[in-house]
């Protein structure tokens, strides 16, 4: 495929030619022009915020996982206390007393009482039990095959987020370039009807006169009439279009709801010569979209890359698994039983599980399978798209220029009937309906306008080059 860097730049020269470098203020509203209103919603639309949101919601699902690969340790430290209760042995010392005295009578030469007393003293002394304090530390590491490869698969999916947030980008981009030309044919279009209004209400004001003096019919005044009053409702149709598209522009590009805006820009500036020619040129078929460059061809790449990833998360799940722990244990007061170091090492061994893991390994191939049929498909669905896009862009293009023809004639008819009207040659009617004529061609050029530049933008995100 022929590289598509030469027709995009030549596409978006219209664009990049008008560039400024800030925007201006006139009063309390924001004069922006195109790639301005661009750059705002880049930095400040809230879509665009969600969604790079996201893609760092990804990312710190990867430190995450990365987390879960290093050692795992904790430490403890538990206390235990008998709130001062006695020894169940505390009681010994007593029951032993007979004993002692039988003692001291079989054998008279030994002095058993001293010893009695000192059992007697020592039991008293320690017939509370003692409380303890142990500190404890535990420390884990799992080496699990299926978890690394987990781990893999969750870069995978952070990056195909980056790209479908680029694809956002592109996206929103569109919407407000689109946004953004329908303020400008609506601009145009009250403009138009704004002079044409100008100018009718005069000949209104001749005609009446005329009528006045006996000149005419009571019937020109009226149609005169009936035609300003038509244009006067067009103009405020117009002027409630334009007020909520602009409220949409700056719905979209962030700023808040009662942001007055301004556009700098004018339709005919992206419908220059070179413009145009730029388009035919695209249009043809010479130039060949690559299509590693379409970032939805990119996700559905990416898709398949992270299908053949699952397949081997599902069979690493078939090797055995490696768990190290070492637990250390002291008590620091009290307590008789101290194991200071344990150290276990782990070794788990999937066997039969009934078949679950198979059926895993096995859905997984199928969904593989079916990332490249979609892969397959998208490629086919592009191609198409892009024949499409430059055949609506070659039929903008003849619209436009006979629209462009059929307006330089309505407005010259329009000129000499007025020539004539003026002369008394030609009635209301007939000046009306060359009137009418003229203004549906005005409609009829805008139309064709707004088609050309919008075909344009959708070629545009198809080559990724807005």
């Amino acid at each position: 495929m022929k590289r598509i860097a030469t027709v995009a730049l030549s596409l978006t020269c219209s664009i990049v030619g008008m560039a400024q470098e800030s925007a201006k203020t006139s009063g309390d509203k924001m004069m922006v022009s195109l790639p301005q209103a661009v750059e705002l919603t880049l930095q400040y639309s809230k879509t665009l915020q969600n969604s790079k949101t996201d893609l760092e919601i990804y990312q710190e699902k990867i430190r995450e996982t990365r987390a879960n690969f290093l050692p795992q340790a904790s430490a403890k430290v538990a206390g235990q206390t008998y709130f001062g209760a006695e020894s169940p042995f505390a009681g010994m010392a007593s029951a032993f007393s007979p004993i002692m005295g039988l003692m001291q009578s079989l054998h008279p030469e030994f002095d058993f009482s001293a010893l009695e007393e000192d059992s007697k003293s020592n039991s008293s002394a320690n017939n509370k039990m003692k409380n303890s304090i142990t500190l404890g530390a535990t420390v884990n590491e799992t080496f699990a095959m299926q978890a690394i490869k987990g781990f893999q698969i969750q870069k995978l999916a952070a990056n195909l987020m980056e790209t479908q947030h680029q694809n956002d980008v592109l996206s929103t981009k569109k919407n407000v370039i689109d946004t953004y030309y329908a303020i400008l044919v609506y601009e145009r279009n009250k403009e138009i009807i704004g002079q044409n209004l100008v100018e009718m209400k005069e000949i209104r004001r001749q005609t009446s006169n005329l009528f006045k003096e006996g000149y005419v019919e009571k019937m020109d005044t009226l149609q005169l009439a009936v035609n300003v009053m038509n244009l006067e409702n067009a103009i405020i149709s117009l002027e409630r279009s334009i007020e909520t598209t602009k409220r949409l522009l700056v719905l979209q590009m962030g700023l808040p709801i009662t942001t007055e805006i301004v556009c700098q820009d004018k339709l005919g500036d992206y419908l220059s010569e070179n413009s145009i020619a730029s388009m035919r040129q695209a249009s043809t078929n010479d130039s060949k979209m690559s299509i590693d460059n379409n970032l939805d061809y990119q996700i559905v790449e990416k898709n398949i890359k992270i299908s053949d990833e699952s397949i081997k998360l599902q069979k690493y799940g078939w090797i055995p698994t490696l768990t190290a722990t070492y637990q250390y244990s002291n008590a620091v007061v009290g307590g008789f039983m101290n194991f200071d170091h344990v150290g276990v090492l782990t070794l788990s061994i999937p066997i039969y599980d009934g078949g679950t893991k198979s059926s895993k390994i096995r859905q997984a191939k199928l969904e593989a399978a079916k990332a490249r049929t979609n892969l397959a498909l998208m490629q086919d669905n592009l191609l198409q798209n892009e024949e499409q896009c430059k055949y609506d862009l070659r039929s903008s293009l003849d619209a436009y220029e006979l629209q462009s023809t059929n307006l330089e004639v309505a407005t010259e008819v329009l000129k000499q009937y007025k020539i004539k009207y003026d002369a008394g040659k030609l009635s209301s009617l007939d000046l009306t309906q060359a009137n009418m004529n003229y203004l549906s061609a005005e409609s009829s050029y805008a139309e064709a306008c707004m088609n050309l530049v919008m075909a344009q933008t959708k070629l545009l995100k198809l080559y990724n080059a807005l």
